[in-house]
């Protein structure tokens, strides 16, 4: 109803992740410009921007989904406790609420949708890893 009662919650979210994910782009990308094909296509006259974005931000983004997809699932966690340390009313107070009142069924029912999320969530970022990496399309 009231989107400005959303700003703390999510910016406790967004904080507690974000550095990870940043810290795990920045390795990436100079890991990747110290390889070959990052240093022959700066040699071949190509400009420094084509290069960093067609061959280089590529290839580093590729551990950093994976990262990002396991920030997502750990944020799924944190959202019940921002829920309650915010008193927002959401899936996280409802989970609470339904193992306070030993209600089994819904109990079940929303550690299933979790179970859900986090298997969509790894095979989004699997797909996504393939689609940035042209040798993992390629059959063995």
């Amino acid at each position: 109803d009231n989107p400005s009662q959303l700003v703390l919650p999510v910016l406790t979210l967004l904080f507690a992740s974000l550095a990870a994910g940043i810290r795990m782009v920045r390795a990436g990308m100079t890991e990747v410009l110290q390889t070959e094909y990052v240093q022959t296509a700066r040699l071949n006259g190509l400009a420094k921007r084509w290069v960093l974005w067609r061959y280089a931000m590529r290839n580093a983004l590729a551990p950093s989904v994976q990262v990002l997809a396991q920030n997502l699932q750990w944020l799924i966690g944190g959202i019940i406790i921002a829920e309650n340390v915010f008193a927002y009313p959401g899936i996280g107070t409802t989970l609470v609420t339904a193992v306070g009142n030993r209600d089994l069924t819904l109990v079940q029912s929303v550690a299933m949708m979790i179970a859900v999320v986090y298997v969509f969530l790894n095979l989004l970022a699997d797909l996504i890893v393939m689609l940035l990496v042209p040798k993992l399309r390629e059959p063995a």
